[in-house]
């Protein structure tokens, strides 16, 4: 089932690699915002709020349940990052 996924996380512009994992349940808010590299693991239910890039590295874990999200800037605080710039 994992290739499937991946197959249609390509299709919609993530960059996926050929070992990584995205498990069932996961929700990628904009997968063209995504890269993830070998071994990369998004768990069960885990929530990617991408707004903007966000890039797992190597044998990078998201873990079950977890809500991913990236801020605009290094000094926005967390809970107010929900807009990009165009």
């Amino acid at each position: 089932m994992w290739r499937w996924r991946r197959f249609l996380l390509r299709a919609f512009g993530a960059k996926v690699a050929k070992r990584c994992d995205v498990q069932g349940g996961a929700k990628i808010w904009l997968p063209e915002n995504l890269v993830l590299d070998d071994g990369a693991l998004i768990g069960a239910g885990a929530t990617c709020y991408n707004q903007a890039m966000i890039s797992l590295g190597r044998y990078a874990l998201v873990s079950q349940g977890a809500l991913l999200s990236r801020p605009l800037s290094r000094d926005s605080p967390a809970c107010l990052c929900l807009s990009v710039p165009p």
